[in-house]
């Protein structure tokens, strides 16, 4: 993990707002779910979730970046306020979403035995919201893409919620255990992805791996209209371009942008 100081918050957040576009930031799990490790600071993870919205996040339904925009906030939904992070836009007609979904099974993961941060039940309870609010808004954004006929759907999250696990593992308790934080919203992104009928795009990153492939999700295996692309991580430092045409049959074009000085 990371440092998870608010000196590093700031100096991200500079970073970001230095992009001629808008920005779209998800929170992922160096930033506050791993902050409990020795390296990163030995940080209460939820006191750093609490700092990082206060930070990235100090007005809901505006983007961060050097050009703005407006963008419909779950922080404007009866019952999700505390998830201004999550948010929607449209462009050239596709339907564009970021949920907050994280790296180390989705804050389910064991604290660090040598560090002074303790898990308690608060942890817990704030990986069920999180999840309820995921499902919530994955649901909100094919309602809204399939009542104004989108030609196509791209969710963004920061964690890799383990589709290559099911290559090796076909179902059963095994995959239903490696996948543990990420269950119930697969399934949800499952069944939206079979109704809506027309392409869908999960990006993430998390695993440092660029690929493009088109994983089960969970009972169904090969899912044609569905296609994961995960982005390059660190030791990898490059970028993925996404662009989209409503009219062509497949609507996302994905390649891989590599930064000669990064080789």
């Amino acid at each position: 993990g990371s440092n998870c100081s608010d000196a590093l918050f700031y100096d991200r957040l500079e970073r970001y707002n230095t992009f001629s576009k808008p920005f779209i930031y998800t929170p992922g799990d160096n930033e506050w779910t791993d902050c409990h490790r020795v390296n990163a600071g030995e940080y209460q993870p939820l006191e750093r979730l609490a700092r990082l919205r206060e930070i990235f996040f100090t007005n809901p339904g505006v983007t961060i970046g050097g050009k703005p925009m407006a963008v419909e906030s779950q922080a404007f939904v009866p019952g999700f306020e505390e998830f201004p992070e999550n948010v929607r836009w449209s462009k050239s007609d596709i339907m564009f979403a970021a949920v907050h979904v994280v790296g180390s099974n989705n804050g389910l993961k064991a604290f660090d035995a040598a560090s002074s941060a303790v898990r308690g039940e608060a942890d817990d309870l704030e990986v069920a919201r999180r999840i309820e609010a995921a499902i919530h808004w994955i649901n909100d954004t094919f309602d809204k893409a399939m009542e104004e006929d989108a030609p196509g759907v791209l969710i963004m999250m920061q964690a890799n919620p383990k589709l290559e696990v099911g290559y090796a593992l076909p179902g059963g308790a095994d995959l239903t255990n490696a996948r543990l934080g990420f269950n119930e919203i697969l399934s949800v992104l499952e069944a939206r992805t079979l109704a809506f009928g027309k392409p869908v795009v999960l990006a993430h990153g998390d695993s440092h791996y660029f690929r493009v492939d088109k994983p089960g999700l969970v009972e169904n295996g090969f899912i044609s209209n569905f296609t994961r692309v995960e982005n390059f991580g660190s030791s990898r430092v490059h970028w993925v371009k996404i662009t989209v045409n409503p009219k062509s049959e497949h609507v996302f074009k994905v390649r891989q942008m590599i930064i000669e000085a990064n080789r």
